[in-house]
């Protein structure tokens, strides 16, 4: 009876080392798993001016476009700073002292594969250049006549029209069954101008429309990323100058054309005349593109 008590208490010991050991094991696996959950990505950015010289206490702020979560570090000495990111695709803005305003809209966060960014900040006009307006830049100053913002701001609608942004016709245009509409508007000095909306399904068709307008532009005059009033980026305008195209919204000469994005729409704002063009922008920005339909 001791014999097999004996062989029993071994065969005993040898199950609980077995049982031990599986349950290590797992131990071990479930670590491992909550650690690949846990991996992060690893951004390194260098911030220079440019000239090359170091930005120090510029704000990097990454926001995760599917979740929106927002990671937010600033740059040393050097500056350098690295960020630990989860998985994901991400929106950079760069802000820096006395610096314009940078946004990357995509920075893709892999844990396999660590990035390095290097940004150039543009520093922002000198005390010396207060005397011109930063929203309107004098350019071309032929083309630009003095005004009175009281009379030049007065607006009148006077046509609106809509239509599929695709014609019939085009039976391969990817663009079927998107409508757009056309506010024909009279300046108090009789110019005309036209305020052309359309909603695409997607933001990201939206942007395709943007570039499209960037690059058939002679000159951008200005491009900058458009906030909600929450100060949340939400779109990108620009300000450019284009040929004439004949019978592109009834202009025949060249003209300036103001176009943004807002989530899915994409605006355009056209004239003949640079100041009218940023005249109708200033009074679109105080009251809203809603309130087109109340001018008459």
């Amino acid at each position: 009876m001791q014999v097999n008590g004996g062989r029993s208490n071994v065969m005993c010991s040898r199950f609980a080392r077995a049982t031990c050991g599986l349950l290590a094991l797992l131990g071990i696996a479930h670590a491992l798993f909550a650690q690949e959950n846990d991996k992060t990505a690893i951004v390194a950015i260098q911030v220079t001016d440019i000239s090359g010289a170091a930005v120090e206490g510029a704000e990097l702020r990454f926001v995760e476009q599917a979740t929106e979560n927002r990671v937010v570090k600033r740059t040393d000495k050097t500056g350098r700073a690295v960020a630990g990111l989860k998985p994901g695709n991400y929106e950079l803005t760069v802000t820096g002292s006395g610096f314009k305003r940078t946004v990357i809209r995509y920075v893709e966060a892999n844990p396999s594969a660590h990035k390095q960014l290097e940004i150039s900040l543009e520093a922002l006009a000198s005390v010396s250049d207060c005397c011109v307006d930063p929203v309107e830049p004098l350019i071309e100053p032929e083309h630009v006549e003095p005004r009175d913002t009281e009379i030049r701001e007065q607006f009148v609608l006077e046509i609106i029209s809509d239509g599929k942004l695709c014609p019939p016709q085009h039976l391969n245009c990817k663009d079927r069954g998107i409508w757009w509409k056309n506010f024909t508007l009279r300046a108090s000095d009789g110019h005309r101008l036209y305020l052309v909306s359309t909603p695409f399904p997607t933001a990201k068709r939206a942007q395709k429309e943007f570039q499209k307008h960037v690059k058939r532009a002679q000159k951008i005059l200005r491009r900058e990323p458009e906030p909600n009033s929450e100060g949340e980026i939400v779109g990108e305008r620009a300000l450019g100058s284009f040929e004439a195209i004949s019978g592109a919204h009834a202009l025949c000469v060249d003209y300036y054309s103001l176009f943004w994005t807002w989530g899915k729409n994409h605006w355009e704002l056209i004239g003949e005349h640079l100041e009218d063009v940023l005249a109708l922008e200033r009074r679109l920005k105080d009251e809203g593109t809603n309130a087109v339909w109340t001018w008459h």
